[in-house]
């Protein structure tokens, strides 16, 4: 299973579209398909978290899994039975295989280990994006080097600053969560509607 579909080697008439998926993100989904290079023998079937995804973002995730299934092959046939060919894939490779874009510029690894698997999986699978792959070395944890415990923290704060000076707050219940958009100091001196307008803008950007 790929980040949007499943794939179905040897069952060329088994595939589809999943059937959790109704209405026109069905349809959109079918059209999607059909502009897929999928091969003869094979087969698709496209999951939940594919509706909304583009005939492009659909055949990069089959190009990933044709990857797989030609290194699983490979595999197959060059040593004797028996043997591990395959196995679900760790976290990190789970994060390369799921979250990995193509605006995606550079990817930094500050454990050896996990560097190595990264590598090894990418030469396999994805060796085109091979080279946004870097060891980090520097003595500054990378955490701290890019503020990501920081950022994580403030997704989690009831309310978000916005440019402007207004802000989202947000309030969690047993029966709902809440979410304001509101203006604050972004009204002063201002135009009401404008202002209101530009803030809607930034809190959903």
């Amino acid at each position: 299973a790929g980040r949007y579909m499943v794939l179905m080697p040897n069952s060329p008439s088994a595939g589809g579209v999943s059937r959790r998926i109704e209405g026109d993100d069905r349809q959109a989904l079918k059209q999607a398909m059909d502009r897929l290079s999928i091969p003869d023998d094979m087969a698709i079937i496209i999951r939940t978290a594919g509706v909304g995804r583009d005939a492009e973002e659909l055949q990069w995730d089959l190009d990933y899994l044709l990857q797989v299934w030609r290194a699983i092959t490979e595999a197959a046939l060059a040593k004797p039975a028996p043997f591990l060919i395959y196995q679900e894939s760790r976290l990190i490779i789970r994060a390369l295989r799921d979250y990995l874009r193509a605006d995606i510029g550079e990817i930094l690894v500050d454990s050896e280990e996990m560097y190595t698997e990264a590598t090894e999986f990418m030469q396999q699978v994805m060796p085109g994006n091979l080279r946004k792959l870097k060891r980090y070395t520097d003595t500054t944890p990378l955490f701290n080097r890019y503020q990501i415990e920081s950022q994580i923290e403030n997704a989690y704060e009831r309310e978000v600053r916005l440019p402007s000076g207004g802000a989202i707050v947000v309030d969690q219940t047993e029966a709902l969560t809440a979410i304001d958009v509101n203006s604050a100091r972004a009204t002063k001196g201002g135009d009401i509607e404008e202002t209101a307008f530009k803030t809607n803008l930034e809190a959903a950007d």
